[in-house]
């Protein structure tokens, strides 16, 4: 019963967010989520993570690499976030990319690197 309720009221709300209207419901619950105390830090780090990881933002993450961190020899996964194209002149002719690595328990806090191509 609870299936039959839930997919009308996801496609329900599916369409009012395609609308002006709905796009202004989500302005007002957004902004009241943010008025809570305690809960605003929490409601705004989950919408940054999730617009991160689903947001149309998230193309900037879709190529992982290996990079050689924290030493010599030991390697971690890494997300590329960009290119970096203001370089001090000793470093000019290398090509050098952002990239981030996150830590555990939390991935959201890691390291952001810049490193060889």
């Amino acid at each position: 019963m609870g299936l039959v309720l839930t997919i009308p009221i996801i496609l329900f709300v599916g369409v009012l967010t395609r609308v002006y209207l709905g796009k202004q419901l989500l302005r007002a619950g957004d902004w009241l989520l943010s008025q809570i105390p305690v809960g605003n830090a929490v409601y705004k780090g989950l919408k940054q993570l999730l617009q991160t990881l689903f947001g149309q933002e998230s193309a900037k993450y879709s190529r992982v690499v290996l990079v050689e961190f924290p030493s010599k020899n030991q390697y971690a996964i890494a997300f590329v976030t960009g290119e970096s194209t203001e370089m001090p002149e000793a470093m000019a002719d290398d090509h050098f990319i952002r990239v981030y690595i996150p830590t555990a328990p939390n991935p959201t806090s890691g390291y952001l690197l810049m490193v060889k191509e």
